[in-house]
């Protein structure tokens, strides 16, 4: 499948504009504590789930529902969407990094609870993505009362056939109190990068869909022989996808990012696609203890480097050698590529991407993928 590339704004700040320019959107603040009520969902959208960009709106791609009794990281087949309880803690002050915490259980709906916060990341490769928290203060006759604040979002907007993404907040973003109401409207943003439009951005990465097999070994301070890398930019910073400890798949969350592995049982990855990841009674953490015979669901997001969906099989485990054998099979993966100032979001496969053995591609080489 032929890679795709959406240009990523490299600034956070936010010019406030009239109306569109080329490739803008007006998409939410991050950092900043918001509130909303939404209504249990009756057929409206608009009233029962929270939205952070006007191309969300219009094209009804929400980040968060509330359908009573649940509330749900919005799933969709073109994206994947998990919430977490981070218990009765303050909103105010919590940063980026509290989805971290390797103890941390995440689902695709939860049943809320008054004080409590919720972590939620939602990973849409072609589309929109978030990391962002909310604070339930009340739940009444089927509405339920939010405060919520955005770490970081983005979003791909497409402009006369030129798609471009808009980045708002990082992934050491902490939240606080807005100075004034006009921080919880939206704001018109700008890719910047678009100054250096014929910059060609590249990266080398693994093929999406083709299912291939490895020896992974327990980490012991080499990652190159504990992990998986699926591109070059992952390689050289040092951020694989998952690596074996000799006991668990650990889905390798940093300060700047977050992964998450669910164990999907004894089955084949063969035919796999990301519909066998949105199973609700799924819980997905940090890692999970390696099964023969098992596979597993990998959702990783790491806003200013890489993410994506994979599934990994284990085929045999040698105790005495401490090595795992698996195969394993990407459903999409993306990068972000930067060359003269300009950054590019390269990524190979989509959601509808189907795992196969004889698929197109060749195992263990990283290919030139330019953006398309």
């Amino acid at each position: 499948m032929a890679a795709t590339c959406v240009l990523v704004v490299l600034a956070s700040l936010f010019v406030t504009a009239q109306g569109f320019g080329p490739g803008s959107t007006a998409i939410s603040n991050s950092g900043v504590i918001c509130s909303r009520t939404l209504q249990s969902y009756s057929g409206m959208y608009n009233i029962s789930t929270l939205y952070f960009s006007e191309e969300e709106l219009q094209k009804n791609v929400p980040q968060l529902e509330w359908d009573t009794p649940y509330l749900s990281a919005v799933t969709y087949t073109s994206g994947f969407g998990l919430i977490t309880d981070l218990g009765d803690i303050d909103l105010e002050g919590l940063g980026a990094d509290c989805a971290t915490q390797n103890n941390l259980v995440y689902s695709q709906r939860v049943t809320p609870k008054v004080g409590h916060v919720y972590a939620v990341i939602n990973n849409r490769p072609s589309f929109n993505d978030g990391y962002f928290a909310v604070k339930v203060t009340g739940i009444t006759n089927g509405s339920i009362e939010l405060d919520y604040g955005i770490f970081t979002a983005s979003e791909a907007s497409t402009k006369s056939d030129t798609m471009m993404r808009m980045v708002t907040g990082d992934a050491w973003q902490k939240l606080s109190k807005p100075q004034s109401g006009k921080e919880c409207s939206m704001s018109i943003k700008h890719p910047t990068c678009m100054s250096n439009p014929g910059v060609k951005m590249t990266a080398k990465m693994a093929p999406a869909g083709k299912i291939c097999g490895t020896t992974l070994s327990k980490y012991t301070g080499n990652m190159n022989v504990s992990a998986l890398y699926f591109s070059d930019i992952s390689q050289k910073t040092n951020a694989p996808q998952m690596y074996f400890d000799g006991d668990n798949f650990n889905a390798v969350s940093y300060s700047t990012g977050w992964g998450v592995v669910a164990d999907l049982g004894k089955k084949t990855i063969e035919g796999m696609n990301s519909e066998n990841f949105t199973d609700y009674n799924l819980q997905f953490s940090s890692q999970a203890p390696v099964v023969v015979g098992h596979s597993y669901a990998f959702v990783t997001l790491r806003p200013s480097t890489n993410g994506g969906l994979f599934a990994v099989e284990v085929v045999s485990m040698d105790a005495s050698k401490q090595t795992v054998d698996i195969k394993y099979g990407i459903i999409q993966h993306s990068v972000d590529s930067t060359i003269s100032d300009s950054t590019a979001r390269v990524y190979v496969g989509d959601t509808w991407t189907t795992l196969k053995s004889d698929a197109p591609g060749t195992c263990g080489t990283l290919v030139d993928t330019p953006c398309q």
